[in-house]
């Protein structure tokens, strides 16, 4: 009998650390629980419609979901210690007590809010408090962590979450981002390229590609790693 599963949607979902309802609510439009069960269990059709929805919630290409493709070992199974799957930037989200964080408590968390819209405020570099550093910005002077203060760039990056960002690295296409314009603003978002008219990024919810003009840009700076518990 053969027992091989009709789609990979079950092992993609569960590398996320997501239950079937988790899975449910970060795609767009909103699905239900039962409607990810079925399509697990093969009692459903897997469209090419839900193909791109789920595609588009679990940050994977389409044909991921075909039972044919071979998975990668941190998408074929369940995460350990707690610690969700790497994302395209190949960062782990990284709870609380795990080695890589066994550095000082001295890393600044910079930026405040906007009010009335996205992204925060970084150019007057106050403090918002401090967190443990982790090991890949140990000898990074000029280092400091953000917090996730809106749902752009959910289910990826959710808010809530810290991210710490390493100034000196150069960055590449995939890698999550801080974008710090002239004005002070900053925002977080995956970038997609880097043309001479145009730095073009993209975003999650609601997914789309998102221009900036280089003009107005001071810097644009690497996220190395992530928290999704305060260390």
């Amino acid at each position: 009998m053969n027992t091989a599963p009709s789609n990979n949607i079950r092992a993609l979902r569960v590398a996320r650390g997501w239950s079937q309802a988790q899975l449910a609510a970060a795609c767009r439009p909103k699905a239900t629980q039962p409607q990810i069960n079925r399509l697990e269990r093969g009692e459903r059709k897997l469209t090419q419609e839900w193909m791109e929805t789920l595609s588009g919630a679990l940050d994977v290409e389409p044909a991921r979901l075909l039972p044919d493709q071979k998975l990668n070992r941190s998408e074929g199974r369940q995460p350990k210690r707690n610690i969700a799957p790497r994302n395209q930037s190949e960062l782990e989200l990284i709870p609380g007590g795990h080695a890589t964080f066994s550095g000082p408590r001295d890393l600044p968390i910079l930026g405040h809010v906007k009010a009335g819209g996205l992204g925060f405020f970084i150019g007057n570099g106050d403090r918002q408090g401090v967190t443990v550093r982790p090991d890949p910005l140990r000898d990074v002077k000029d280092a400091y962590a953000v917090r996730v203060h809106d749902e752009c760039m959910s289910p990826v990056l959710e808010p809530g979450y810290l991210l710490y960002v390493d100034p000196t690295r150069p960055v590449r296409a995939g890698d999550n981002v801080i974008i710090q314009l002239k004005d002070g603003q900053a925002f977080i978002k995956r970038l997609v390229r880097r043309t001479e008219k145009a730095l073009i990024c993209k975003q999650f919810n609601p997914v789309q590609e998102i221009k900036y003009d280089p003009g107005k840009v001071r810097a644009v700076h690497l996220v190395v790693q992530v928290s999704y518990i305060d260390l």
